[in-house]
């Protein structure tokens, strides 16, 4: 992949790495769902320019430790930004 001066893809390969960036957040994804449940709700993930962002709510700090452990057997050299909030779902 070339990369510009600023550490993006270049025009003919900016397709490439968005598919690539769209294939990763749909392993960690699964790979969450699989391993927590329904303990993350609202689950998003978003890899961009090496920085895989998650967002969504859960119970505890652990649930959300979890999660990025997760991320962790997946990826290599990317930043993970945890935003899973902890908020404990209201009683309808």
């Amino acid at each position: 992949m070339s990369l510009s001066r600023r550490g993006r893809p270049g025009p003919e390969n900016a397709t490439a790495f968005n598919d690539r960036s769209r294939r990763l957040e749909d392993i960690i994804q699964q790979r969450i769902s699989t391993r927590l449940g329904r303990r993350i709700r609202n689950l998003a993930v978003e890899v961009d320019r090496g920085v895989i962002r998650l967002a969504g709510q859960c119970s505890t700090y652990y649930s959300k430790q979890l999660a990025q452990h997760a991320v962790l057997g997946v990826v290599e050299d990317e930043r993970i930004e945890n935003r899973i909030e902890i908020a404990v779902p209201q009683a309808s």
